[in-house]
């Protein structure tokens, strides 16, 4: 049963948080990814290349300000997360590039609340826009971010994994915010 909306917290990340992330991270990914990318890889390895990646993260000095990464949780267990590149893109502004949910809890308004989260924190900031890659099979994760008035403005291929580049390129949709009030009404 999904936590009661006022029993989740939501906060920054600290260097402390990076092993749940990744572990959350890899879970999300074994779901909503297979088909897309290697069951090898799902099976295997994400779990090792996501725990590199968020500890390369993490160990970045210039995190702070370069990152955002709000977490939610209850009881103490993470239940979501949301991770953001401030000023990635000239044109698209901030990179939303990753925003995972535990499954038991999608359609709980956790993924909802980490997106209003950022666009607040990016407000703060006096950042305006916010845009995402997401993958042109993840159809669930496409109906969300429209749910949400994000839009489609462009294509490409996303190698999403750096850490591991045996991974394929896969046709992917850049989904766009050109105001962040979307978010946060």
């Amino acid at each position: 049963m999904p936590p009661d909306a006022d029993a989740v917290r939501y906060r920054l990340a600290t260097t402390s948080d990076a092993a749940s992330i990744a572990k959350l991270h890899a879970e999300s990914w074994r779901v909503a990814y297979r088909g897309m990318f290697p069951d090898d890889f799902l099976d295997n390895e994400a779990s090792a290349d996501r725990a590199k990646v968020w500890q390369e993260r993490f160990a970045d000095p210039d995190r702070e300000t370069t990152t955002i990464t709000v977490l939610a949780e209850t009881g103490g267990e993470l239940m979501g997360f949301a991770h953001s590149l401030i000023d990635d893109d000239a044109t698209y502004g901030t990179l939303l590039d990753n925003l995972h949910v535990r499954r038991t809890e999608h359609r709980s308004g956790i993924g909802r609340r980490l997106m209003a989260e950022t666009a607040e924190r990016l407000a703060a900031l006096e950042r305006s826009t916010l845009y995402l890659w997401v993958l042109e099979g993840n159809d669930q994760a496409r109906a969300f971010y429209r749910a949400l008035g994000g839009e489609e403005c462009g294509r490409g291929t996303v190698a999403d994994g750096p850490s591991n580049p045996a991974l394929p390129a896969v046709p992917s949709l850049r989904i766009c915010w050109p105001e962040l009030d979307r978010l946060t009404r």
